[in-house]
């Protein structure tokens, strides 16, 4: 092996004359030891040892430590060439470290030259290796880090700016020298520290002694003592964290994007030296996670406040995640902070939270897209802390929509006028807002929907509302009814109509008192033709009847009630009345015993002949052929004379008209078949009406809508002849007096007092009930198995209760033994 191809010069102009090879006893070696020259002597013996006869041979002697030559000689030319490029070599570190970067010489050369060394033998790879790291930590201690201590303007506690770009300018122009140093001896690098066990790489060694000098708050340095920053230990470390910390809280702050931006690299910078020591030698995670929380606590006591809570809430856990996570910290890290901050800012008092935010996302904003990142955010707390919260969040979603459904109840309570009746559009249309709100937070969970029905519940049958709630759905049912024309009836609206009364009345405890409303109303309608879709009407009974069951009381007056309708038309299309008389009779044919509103006529009537020979000849045709020998012994009573329809031929001279009316103003009519005119007294000794009563019969006869008869100053009522309309078919009205609304009015405080009565009497039922199976017991037991019994039926409240109990001991039927025992008497 020539010398040349031995150190790889290429540069042949600066190469000496190529000379010939040394004899066997001059070879220069080339181990990778540094301990290589310790075989030199055997083989410069091999020579002799070839030309003795010796049996032992020098290259099989084992030659100690001590016996090698400590610097081996090497001809004048390898030398020169050796010397060169350590001179180039040494010269490249020196300048790039101390000149601000600037190589002073070509970069082609001095990489060749750091290659030749590398390439020589071990001995000057490693001389070259300690010469470059021991120049960079010697730099570093003796400038770098002086620039850090006295450059940096950490006393500049106003402006953390100035702190964190000085630093990183000092950082950087550092690391931009290293790098370049790096790039220059790459051949070292990679060729020998990058696989050697002890030695780092360059730019290993200035990251290591960038956080020992600066970082490592627990160095301590050759001599025994403790790295120190104006006389106090560790401070460097400590105002470097401090700065990071101050910076990062301004960013979270304010948001500006050039305090964002220099926050970054800073973060960047730190989490890349936090890294590069294994084990890390300053806590770049533990301590910023505290600090992180800790910020985060302040800010939530000035957020709290804040309706908007949740959003931002939101928002800064995403940018948090986000800003840390362009930084390069690790997913562990990064789960641990999202752990912790939704922890903090959110579940750590969850409930007040939600307070807040049902009150204003769900009942004032109508946003649930920030109510369903909190659904989902619960979704996650029974893995990450053991903490079910969506108990907690369904909970609260009762609670606030209860207030929203206690809120308009309590308004239509106080409202006046007939618009109280808007009221069950009002509810109707609120669950249905949660409902939708429910379905899109939490994807149609079950539970959500359920907690809204019973919230719903819960307001509806407090004592305080619950009868104002009953007789809301009745108004609502009979408003329907009265003010639908049949022209504009359309199944959506009837849709709404049924879907709206059902989600009231579903969640009504106590159907048994609504249904005592509703039939009273349903049989005025039905009776006194106030409804124009008997139909409806029965699609209606027939949902009430699916939710009460087929076989309760109520639901089979309800199947009574029209079936008795459907025979009366039954009845009248199988009669038929003398064709002389020109008269249609429709009857009414009730069971008086499921009819809860039958009017009352507390009147006489004397009927024309004609109609009292149709009644006479239908109750006889009732009786005897209608019902077979079921129908023999009924009595059929007449004097409910607005419920029997009759239609007749008025002769007028635009032309004949059908006028229908009932049993009072058909009778009136006829009169003035015999006479045009008639004064108000002969008509009322004629007819022998109750006066009242005959003066609204006459009113619906010359309402200026059908103006059948004309009225004098005289208190005369002449036939209007002239009568014209364009209908050939008229039905008559019944007009209302102030006397009727007050009637009605009284009628639903009767309705009310008939509940209460009813009510008054299940309790004394059930109490009585109670004492029978107890005999003794004390007074707070029974009260409290009282209200266990009766309110899955009725809102009961414990004074009622005690009042029941008092009526009871009053009767004798209880007694009180002492103060809190109470005994059955048998």
């Amino acid at each position: 092996m020539s010398t040349n191809n031995l150190l790889y010069f290429s540069d042949q102009s600066s190469s000496p004359t190529p000379q010939p090879p040394p004899p066997p006893n001059k070879r220069i070696p080339s181990h990778l030891s540094t301990r290589s020259f310790r075989s030199s002597d055997s083989l410069d013996d091999d020579t002799d040892s070839i030309s003795t006869t010796t049996t032992t041979t020098s290259h099989t002697k084992r030659h100690r430590p001590n016996d090698q030559p400590s610097h081996p000689t090497y001809p004048d030319n390898i030398r020169i060439l050796l010397e060169q490029a350590q001179k180039t070599a040494y010269g490249a570190a020196e300048a790039i470290l101390t000149n601000d970067g600037k190589l002073g010489q070509s970069f082609q050369g001095t990489y060749r030259a750091v290659e030749q060394l590398c390439r020589f033998k071990h001995e000057q790879v490693s001389k070259l290796a300690d010469y470059v790291l021991g120049k960079v930590e010697s730099e570093f201690r003796h400038s770098i880090l002086g620039k850090i201590k006295n450059e940096v303007p950490w006393e500049n506690a106003d402006d953390v700016r100035q702190i964190v770009a000085g630093f990183l300018e000092v950082y950087e122009n550092w690391d931009e020298r290293v790098r370049k140093l790096s790039k220059v001896f790459l051949y070292l690098d990679r060729g020998y520290l990058f696989g050697h066990w002890s030695k780092p790489t360059i730019i290993e060694c200035a990251t290591d002694n960038f956080v020992k000098y600066v970082l490592d708050a627990n160095y301590v340095n050759e001599e025994g003592d403790e790295d120190e920053v104006d006389g106090n230990p560790k401070e460097l470390c400590i105002r470097t964290l401090d700065a990071h910390n101050r910076l990062l809280k301004q960013c979270r702050e304010f948001q500006d994007p050039g305090d964002i931006e220099l926050c970054q690299r800073f973060t960047k910078l730190l989490n890349r030296l936090h890294k590069s020591q294994t084990p890390a030698k300053f806590d770049f995670h533990t301590q910023l996670l505290n600090e992180i929380i800790g910020h985060y606590d302040q800010l939530k006591e000035d957020w709290i406040c804040d309706k908007t809570y949740i959003s931002k809430v939101s928002q800064q856990i995403i940018w948090e995640c986000q800003y840390f996570k362009s930084c390069g910290k690790s997913n562990e890290f990064l789960g641990l902070l999202y752990k912790k901050l939704l922890w903090h800012l959110l579940f750590y008092d969850f409930s007040t939270i939600l307070k807040e935010s049902f009150g204003y996302y769900l009942l004032e904003n109508e946003n649930v897209e920030e109510l369903n990142k909190i659904y989902k955010y619960c979704g996650k707390t029974k893995s990450y802390y053991s903490y079910d919260s969506i108990n907690i969040f369904i909970f609260e979603w009762g609670v606030a929509t209860f207030t929203g459904f206690e809120n308009i109840l309590e308004t239509y309570k106080t409202k006046p006028g007939p618009s109280s009746s808007d009221c069950i559009i009002a509810i109707a249309e609120l669950y249905n807002r949660y409902k939708k709100s429910g379905d899109l937070i939490s994807n149609g969970n079950e539970k959500l929907e359920f907690e809204l029905r019973n919230s719903l519940s819960k307001a509806i049958n407090l004592p305080k509302y619950n009868m104002s709630i009953i007789l809301q759905l009745c108004k609502y049912c009979d408003s329907y009814f009265k003010t639908k024309k049949p022209s504009s009836s359309t199944s959506s609206s009837y849709d709404t109509f049924i879907t709206n009364a059902m989600i009231v009345f579903k969640v009504i405890n106590n159907k048994q008192d609504f249904m005592l409303a509703y039939k009273k109303d349903l049989s005025r309608r039905l009776l006194l033709s106030r409804t124009p879709d008997i139909p409806q009407e029965q699609k209606l009974a027939q949902e009430f009847i699916n939710l009460i069951g087929e076989t309760d009381d109520d639901s089979i007056a309800l199947r009574v009630m029209f079936s008795d309708l459907e025979l009366s038309h039954n009845y009248a299309t199988q009669f038929k009345p003398p064709i002389t008389s020109g008269i249609l009779f429709n009857p009414v044919i009730l069971d008086q015993k499921f009819w809860p509103e039958i009017p009352k006529q507390e009147t006489k009537l004397v009927l024309p002949e004609e109609l009292a020979d149709i009644l006479t000849g239908f109750t006889e045709e009732y009786r005897t052929n209608m019902g077979g020998s079921r129908f023999q012994n009924r009595k059929l009573d007449w004097t409910n004379y607005k419920l029997h329809q009759l239609s007749i031929i008025g002769h007028f001279d635009s032309g004949d008209k059908e006028i229908t009316g009932n049993l009072l103003q058909v009778s009136v009519i006829l009169l003035f078949n015999e006479r045009n005119s008639y004064y108000f007294q002969e008509i009322l000794t004629r007819t022998e009406i109750e006066e009242k009563l005959l003066r609204r019969v006459l009113d619906s006869l010359i309402s200026e809508k059908y103006p059948l008869l004309k009225h004098t100053p005289d208190d005369e009522f002449i036939f209007n002849s002239r009568f014209a309309d364009k209908s050939t078919k008229i039905k008559l009205p019944m007009i209302k007096d102030k006397a009727v609304a007050v009637a009605e009015k009284q009628q639903e405080g009767d309705i009310v007092a008939l509940i209460e009565r009813n009510r008054i009497d299940e309790y004394k039922s059930m109490i009585m009930k109670l004492m029978k199976s107890a005999k003794h017991i004390r007074m707070t037991d029974l009260l409290t198995l009282s209200i266990e019994a009766l309110e899955k039926r009725n809102p009961v409240t414990i004074q009622d209760l005690k009042t029941s109990i008092e009526s009871l001991i009053e009767t004798e039927y209880l007694k009180r033994e002492d103060k809190d025992m109470i005994s059955y008497i048998a």
